[in-house]
This record gives C-alpha cells, sequence and structure tokens, in this order.
C-alpha cells in the first residue's frame, strides 16, 4: 500500500524560498487531539546538503517518488492467520492451566470434606472409605487435613556463628539446620519461614544426635553421659531461693518469626536417683559428647 500524490509545487516571490534541507509529510487536521500530526520527512538533497534558493519568480517541483510519498508492507493473509494461531495457542494453553487449577483444588477440597466426613461419623479404616491409599496415612488436627507432606513440614534456623550473639535477622533454611554454639551466656535466635505463618501453623523445635544422625524435640534429648537434658526446665538455686532456667525453649514473640532461647547451660542430675542435687553442663559439653547433640533447626507444619 503507498500513499502518492501528483508533484509538489510551490512558486517562489519576494525574497525567494530559502535553502532548506528537509521536508515534511504532514496531516493538515487534528488526529486524536494532535495538531497536524507529522507522518513523514526527508531529505531534500541526500548527498546530504541544502537545496539552495529558490529566487523570487521561479517553481520548487518535488515529484512524488514511483512508490509514493509513503509505502506500508501491510500483513498478508498468511501473516494473520499465523498470528491469530499463535494467538489462540496462547489463549488455550492458559485456558487449559486455569482448568486444571481449579479441578485440581475442587478435587482436594471434596477429598478432604470426605475424609473430614468420614472421621465424624466413626469410621476407622480409610480403605472403606473408597479413598486412595495416598492419604491412608493423613491424620486430622481440628478441622484440618494434615498429610504426610503437610507433616515433613518446612525447615529453617538461624545462622549466627559468634558465640553469645543474639539474632534477629541471619536466617537459613533446609533440613541440616545449624549448629549448637558453645554459649556462655543465655542467647536467643530468631528464625524466618518462606511460607506463610498463619493461625493453624505448628512448629517444633528439634536438635540432632551424635550417636544416630536422628532429629528430636529436646523434651526428649537426654545425654546419657553427662545425665543432662536438653529441655527447658527451672531448677532451684544450690543456695538461697533462687531458681534458674536451663535447656532450650521455643517461642512466638512476633508476626512471621518464631525465637529459639539457648539458657545459660543445660541441667544434669550427679546420679540417676530422684533426690540428686542438680549440676551445671556447658553447651560445650553437650556438643563435644559421644552421645550428645551438635545441631538445631526448627520445623513448621502447615
Amino acid at each position: 500500500m503507498k500513499i502518492s500524490s501528483s508533484q509538489a509545487r510551490w512558486d517562489a516571490s519576494g525574497v525567494g524560498i530559502p535553502a532548506w534541507r528537509y521536508m515534511v509529510l504532514y496531516i493538515s487536521g487534528t488526529v486524536g487531539g494532535v495538531a497536524n500530526p507529522l507522518i513523514a520527512f526527508a531529505l531534500g538533497d541526500d548527498t546530504p546538503a541544502d537545496v539552495p534558493v529558490t529566487p523570487s519568480g521561479s517553481s520548487l517541483f518535488i515529484p512524488c517518488p514511483d512508490g509514493g510519498w509513503i509505502e506500508l508492507a501491510l500483513p498478508t493473509a498468511e501473516d494473520f492467520a499465523t498470528k491469530a494461531y499463535a494467538d489462540l495457542q496462547l489463549v488455550l494453553a492458559k485456558a487449559y492451566a486455569d482448568a486444571k487449577d481449579l479441578i485440581q483444588k475442587a478435587y482436594t477440597d471434596a477429598r478432604e470434606a470426605a475424609i473430614l466426613a468420614a472421621v465424624e461419623a466413626g469410621y476407622v479404616g480409610f480403605d472403606d472409605l473408597g479413598i486412595d491409599n495416598l492419604l491412608q496415612d493423613a491424620t486430622i488436627e481440628g478441622s484440618h487435613l494434615v498429610t504426610e507432606a503437610d507433616q515433613a513440614g518446612e525447615f529453617a534456623f538461624n545462622t549466627q556463628a559468634a558465640i553469645n550473639t543474639n539474632d534477629t535477622s541471619s536466617f537459613g533454611h533446609g533440613e541440616d539446620g545449624t549448629p549448637i554454639l558453645a554459649n556462655t551466656v543465655a542467647t536467643y535466635y530468631d528464625v524466618e519461614f518462606d511460607s506463610e505463618i498463619t493461625s493453624k501453623s505448628r512448629f517444633v523445635l528439634e536438635v540432632h544426635s551424635v550417636l544416630d544422625n536422628g532429629w528430636i524435640p529436646p523434651e526428649q534429648a537426654f545425654v546419657p553421659s553427662l545425665l543432662a537434658s536438653l529441655g527447658s526446665q527451672i531448677v532451684t538455686a544450690t543456695s538461697g531461693p533462687h531458681y534458674r532456667r536451663k535447656g532450650m525453649q521455643l517461642s512466638r514473640v512476633t508476626t512471621g518469626l518464631v525465637r529459639v532461647y539457648f539458657f545459660y547451660n543445660c541441667a544434669a542430675s550427679s546420679t540417676l536417683t530422684s533426690t540428686s542435687a542438680y549440676v551445671d553442663v556447658t553447651w560445650a559439653q553437650v556438643i563435644a559428647a559421644v552421645d550428645g547433640f551438635d545441631r538445631w533447626r526448627v520445623r513448621k507444619i502447615g
């Protein structure tokens, strides 16, 4: 497609037509709120050089090129068909993805509702409900279905490496946890998770066993060689009516974070008898013991 006309002509008078280098093509009028919008421009002499003055009494002629003032390459029917096909595929792909998400959500919601209804009705065996084996190990907590994937949870910790240093911003993530430090004063560490913390979220503080590489809560962690417990507890001081907090403990402190406290040291009994006095066991001793614990992490469930 091209835009063409007869040759352009200007008749010079007075002082003549001044020398010029560029000519422009514009629409005489207003288009889309723009007055006399420019369409194109070109050199009068492609050297480039100025076109000399046109003296009075002479005329300036600019012939229309054979290809027109402007030549437009319009898309062909094949071009339109190709673009339309590509656009259609994109629309279909998005629609398929959206529909798949909706179907998956509807299926999951219906399956969870069926399990909850069955539990409330007093069923014991999942096989009787016609539910696939993947959910046979699911449990119910309140009105929330907790599957094995939920129970695996998300793991996070604090990466502070200096002893006796409270930390509220050095966040780490992963199952490997972080080393228990040989702190000699009460210290705390904030922990942040990648996923959102909701009202249904549960947290489990866990420590790593040097003996068998297992992870257990500190309330279950006992070091036989030291007769020491890692769980948080209050013990009576050996002199005076004073009490001391020992071990480690987890707490919610602010929206989106949990805090892990390592108190001054751990409490141990001098013997296994119920009447024995407690003795202090340092974190350095817990870490170094052959049956001790050397790492910690927080598991978030839900």
